[in-house]
């Protein structure tokens, strides 16, 4: 059995870091079958207070015997019993957070901008230490059972467009992190990175694209009080495959449709169920008039879904690899790539320092 301890970055209470340690809290075996790996929560870190780390230790069900608070990042990625830090900050923290959890040689799951991610990439790889992007939606069993249907058992045929949204309708709170353009907020970075995410397992993953990298033209609509994107819609481009894809996100609305992604080939479509970052079905459509629908479900079991990533990142670890098969580091790179690109043909830019690169390791 592979043990890996898990410190987590945390800012504030709750949130996704919250859901995230309290999947590590359950057991593998009983939870989700799993028997090689087990995760242990060895510390926790606040930038404002031990305190804070003491309260969130509380909230999860955790105990102090077992959990490190600490009430400084520095001292948490000092700590010698940890492995491998969450970064659960808001976007504009994640690259100085990586860097610092690099330099004092642990192993990160995460940048708000491509060179960013280009840079600890390559200070990860320098430095021999494992680097993923925590998406956790490229973990699920669901996404696996999805990528088999589309790219080995060719069962929509050849793929034609591929549709994906992930909009919340988030007006009714404006002083949250995803209003504040200084925290890296708007639709894009939050939201709009799950609808390119489906877009990339269907067609950049594809073994007929070779990993080429799309052509892209996006669109932007600021919010003229904060300056953050509210709505943004990316035309995606697959030469190599001849086929298109439309990745849209949103604050002011909410998915449309029943389905998040839908991916339409010249024998029959794939709906991948709501919500983006975490579906629990999908459902097969062929244009065949004797075929039936078939509809996959894939409900998690306990807790979040969140294990799995983790799952992944402590056997990536245990066998020695820097990087995950399903998150890999190009694909990050090449996703992070196209939001920069839409950024920069609507004029979106961070204020201040948010995406400078510091090069020194």
């Amino acid at each position: 059995m592979g043990d890996i301890t898990f410190r987590l970055f945390t800012t504030k209470l709750g949130g996704i870091a919250q859901l995230f340690a309290k999947d590590l809290l359950l057991d593998p075996r009983a939870s989700r079958g799993v028997a090689d790996v087990r995760h242990v929560i060895r510390a926790v870190g606040s930038s404002t207070s031990t305190q804070s780390s003491r309260d969130f230790i509380r909230d999860i069900g955790g105990s102090e015997n077992e959990i490190v608070p600490y009430g400084s990042y520095e001292d948490t990625v000092a700590d010698p019993d940890v492995d491998i830090v969450y970064i659960a900050t808001p976007a504009s923290h994640h690259y100085a957070n990586v860097l610092l959890a690099l330099n004092a040689s642990k192993h990160v799951c995460f940048t708000i901008n491509a060179r960013q991610t280009a840079h600890v990439i390559s200070v990860a790889r320098a430095k021999q230490l494992f680097l993923t992007e925590a998406v956790w939606t490229r973990f699920f069993p669901l996404t696996r059972s999805f990528t088999r249907q589309i790219h080995e058992l060719d069962t929509i045929g050849k793929i034609a467009r591929v549709s994906a949204d992930f909009s919340l309708l988030a007006t009714n709170d404006r002083t949250g992190r995803l209003w504040k353009s200084e925290l890296g907020g708007g639709a894009l970075l939050d939201l709009g990175i799950y609808s390119i995410i489906w877009v990339f397992i269907a067609l950049f993953r594809h073994p007929n694209n070779q990993r080429q990298k799309p052509e892209v033209v996006g669109s932007i609509v600021k919010d003229p009080e904060t300056g953050v994107d509210v709505l943004t819609n990316i035309l995606l481009t697959f030469p190599r495959l001849q086929a298109t894809a439309v990745a849209t996100t949103s604050l002011l609305t909410r998915t449309p449709n029943d389905y998040s992604v839908i991916i339409q080939g010249d024998k029959g479509e794939i709906s991948i169920d709501r919500p983006a970052p975490r579906p629990t079905s999908y459902n097969v459509r062929l244009y065949d008039p004797t075929a039936l629908p078939v509809r996959h479900v894939y409900d998690i079991p306990s807790g979040q879904g969140l294990y799995w990533e983790a799952d992944a990142c402590a056997r990536a670890i245990r066998d020695g690899r820097l990087e995950t098969e399903e998150s890999p580091l190009d694909e990050s790179l090449a996703v992070m790539e196209v939001m920069d690109t839409v950024r920069a043909q609507n004029g979106y830019v961070f204020p201040g320092p948010l995406e400078d690169v510091h090069l020194a390791l």
